[in-house]
């Protein structure tokens, strides 16, 4: 009976010693990963991408100075970013894409909350939750339009793991209009 206890005791005291030596090696070092960051100059726009990210192939039927499709080395999640050299309805443009993504053959939404911002632009958008096709991964879309006098932009970030989150946030939080 003694046995047991001790194994129970010494079990206890291993996991304590495991989840301790591993806090202590994350206070110790005290920093976070850091990671290459590039900056992406375009005609119409700029921003910053990770090491973790990549600019995909864009079709050939789309201008290269303004549509930019980012990906994750990490998972599958995509950003999208059309950049207009003119004035855009921001209320059609915004509509017409949830129209589009919220189809049962892409994603359906569960739950679809209004925003206002994307990095440092004031805007209209909206963060939809649910499931993307098949019913069986969950995930999110966010989808948001700005416009000012001469200029404007749609940008589409698709995440099904928030694996890579902070990347993502690099390149919107960067996202500057030329």
């Amino acid at each position: 009976m003694s046995s047991i206890k001790t194994g129970k005791i010494f079990l206890l005291y291993s996991i304590a010693g495991i989840l301790l030596s591993c806090n202590g090696a994350t206070m110790r070092n005290g920093q976070t990963e850091k990671h290459k960051i590039e900056t992406v100059n375009r005609q119409r726009c700029s921003f910053q991408v990770t090491d973790k990210l990549y600019l995909d192939h864009i079709d050939s039927a789309f201008n290269p100075q303004a549509y930019f499709k980012i990906r994750s080395y990490l998972s599958e999640n995509l950003m999208q970013l059309f950049v207009f050299d003119s004035k855009i309805d921001v209320d059609e443009k915004l509509n017409t894409e949830v129209k589009a993504l919220n189809a049962p053959d892409v994603f359906i939404a569960d739950s679809i909350e209004k925003i206002t911002h994307f990095g440092n632009y004031e805007g209209k958008g909206v963060i939809m939750k649910g499931m993307y096709s098949g019913g069986v991964v969950n995930g999110s879309i966010k989808v948001f339009c700005f416009t000012d006098q001469d200029k404007g932009f749609m940008a589409i970030r698709q995440t099904i793991r928030s694996l890579d989150d902070k990347e993502f946030d690099v390149v919107e939080n960067s996202f500057t209009l030329k």
